[in-house]
């Protein structure tokens, strides 16, 4: 049986314990959860719980996610229900057998699976069913999406212009309510993206369905098409399995700065773009989605080790680089610094900390950065074993597979393949083993970089820049008020109000430290704010409006995240076969 029947295979056993129907009512032994979009933009969910069930618990009962969505977000409709802090309360009242939550606020303000992303018209939602999520124990589930009047969903990249139903049953919901592995709850639908709402802007693409902001230029709907098209291509040819089903893309326009991706079981995609398509310059937005459809492999078809999100993060950011390069959309001069950039932002963040004795998870770490770092060094080690015989994209495929998870022994077995020398395996498993120092040994050992001493600011792109500042006004922040709360301003650091300080002046903009601008000279103020302080032990601040005031040193001083920066040699690219 070849990998793509393989995939297969596994795909129908999974979704055969889903049934899909439509029109069914809530059973006795069996919680309905329906969604629909409402006319003024608003989401309903409906919850109709087994007879004599009051109490709904939210499947995700985490502080974070009451404070940034059900306390905000989410309102009680009605005299049957009541929102608590972990879930709904239905009422004792006669009649009193459906729970209705509105989410008031479904515009896709701060991102990452959000409970729902509303089309900047409002003519359509992206709903994420992991933050309404309820389970019951030894109850099935439904869940029920309803498309407005003459509209569609689309389920699992499928569209339909039908209410949808998915079935889980109790046995499954009982899984994961006793921990089970978090793709037991893609498989009850409990973290799935679905789409409601009209079918203006919906394209059917080769491999998949793109659902267009109403309000998206045309030009950055044409790249979007255009990436979507070669990409599915190129990945299914690549790793010899395609997309089991069609998958489905919804993109929205923003008012909000920046842009934000999404990818669930299904596989279903949300691209969040900001509407001024200038703050998006260059291949910004090529390299976004191109990211955002890796995912689809490395957390869809293929299983990654959730625990370690520098894994698919990292195999994401470097395939768009090498698919981008390949299309000839990357110059020499473009690749160098983003791959020089992105060395340097991990040297920054990891600095001597033993990979090895790092926490799970992203918190002290920059999964992109030190993930993107380590797929290149794992590509590099691999050309070098075997002479450079093959290509880049081709060297990576081996990567995953569909017979095991990709975690960290893993990625070391592909990474020193063919090498004695077992030098990812030192670098990631060795706690003695300071990472900044084993991985430009190991970049220099392949002929790749070097290192160059640092002393000034401008040696830094702007983002490792302002790290760097950040890091130094963080530190000093935490010394004086106990701990770090600061924003970035063009160019002064805003102190949070709510914060309690010795001597900061809290709610100030910092502009200066040791009468160093800061944010524009960061390298210069380590070295005057540490001058300072052994002079006198403290030193100054000032502030864009109001005196300058001082403050007392703490007892040890910060350091620079970087005392060098890895550049990368004339002939690193012909060495990556770039």
């Amino acid at each position: 049986m070849n990998k793509q029947m393989m995939r297969q295979a596994r795909w129908r056993l999974a979704t055969s314990l889903l049934c899909l129907v439509a029109g069914a009512q809530a059973m006795a032994s069996e919680l309905l959860i329906s969604q629909q979009l409402l006319a003024d933009g608003a989401v309903e969910i409906r919850y109709t719980p087994p007879a004599g069930q009051r109490e709904l618990r939210f499947l995700d009962t985490s502080t974070e996610a009451h404070k940034r969505w059900r306390g905000t977000a989410m309102q009680a409709v009605g005299a049957c229900t009541e929102l608590t802090e972990t879930g709904l309360r239905l009422r004792e009242a006669p009649g009193c057998e459906t729970a209705v939550l509105r989410l008031k606020q479904a515009a896709g303000k701060t991102g990452g699976y959000e409970p729902a992303q509303l089309l900047s018209d409002s003519s359509g939602v992206l709903a994420y069913s992991g933050r309404v999520a309820v389970l019951l124990p030894g109850q099935a589930l439904r869940w029920r999406w309803l498309p407005p009047q003459g509209g569609i969903v689309i389920h699992q990249g499928r569209v339909e212009r039908k209410p949808v139903e998915q079935l889980a049953s109790a046995e499954q919901v009982d899984q994961v309510l006793a921990g089970g592995p978090f793709e037991l709850q893609r498989q009850i639908g409990a973290a799935q993206f679905v789409y409601m709402g009209s079918d203006k802007g919906l394209l059917s693409l080769p491999g998949g369905n793109l659902l267009l902001d109403p309000t998206l230029d045309a030009l950055r709907a044409e790249r979007i098409a255009k990436v979507l098209k070669y990409t599915l291509n190129r990945l299914a040819a690549l790793y010899g399995v395609a997309l089991p089903r069609p998958g489905g893309v919804v993109v929205a326009v923003s008012e909000l700065s920046g842009f934000h991706g999404d990818t669930t079981a299904g596989p279903m995609m949300r691209l969040r773009l900001p509407r001024n398509a200038e703050t998006m310059p260059g291949l910004t937005l090529e390299q976004f989605v191109t990211h955002e459809l890796v995912h689809w492999w490395n957390t869809g078809l293929f299983t990654p080790d959730h625990q370690r999100p520098w894994l698919h993060e990292g195999h994401a950011e470097w395939m768009a680089r090498l698919l981008l390069r390949e299309q000839g959309l990357l110059s020499d001069a473009e690749l160098r610094a983003d791959i020089e950039t992105n060395l340097n932002n991990c040297a920054a963040v990891r600095g001597a900390r033993p990979a090895a004795t790092m926490k799970p998870g992203r918190a002290g770490d920059d999964v992109y950065a030190c993930g993107m770092s380590l797929m290149l060094l794992g590509q590099a080690q691999r050309d070098a074993a075997d002479g450079g015989r093959t290509a880049p994209l081709a060297q990576m495929a081996p990567l995953h597979s569909l017979e095991r998870a990709l975690d960290p022994v893993a990625f070391v077995a592909w990474a020193d393949a063919g090498s004695p020398a077992a030098s990812m395996r030192q670098l990631l498993q060795d706690e003695q083993q300071p990472f900044t120092a084993g991985l430009l040994a190991r970049l220099q050992a392949l002929g790749l970089s070097d290192a160059e001493p640092l002393r000034r600011s401008d040696q830094l792109p702007k983002g490792l820049r302002d790290q760097t500042a950040v890091s130094l006004m963080s530190a000093l922040m935490a010394s004086d008020c106990g701990a770090a709360s600061v924003f970035t301003r063009p160019t002064a650091f805003h102190l949070d109000p709510d914060s309690r300080c010795k001597s900061l002046r809290v709610g100030a903009d910092v502009q200066q430290l040791a009468g160093v601008a800061v944010l524009e000279d960061p390298v210069a103020a380590f070295a005057a704010v540490a001058a300072s302080c052994r002079e006198s032990r403290s030193y100054s601040v000032g502030y864009r409006e109001g005196e300058p005031g001082r403050v007392a040193c703490p007892e040890m001083l910060p350091v620079p995240p970087l005392s060098q920066l890895i550049r990368l040699r004339p002939d690193a690219l012909r060495r990556l076969k770039l």
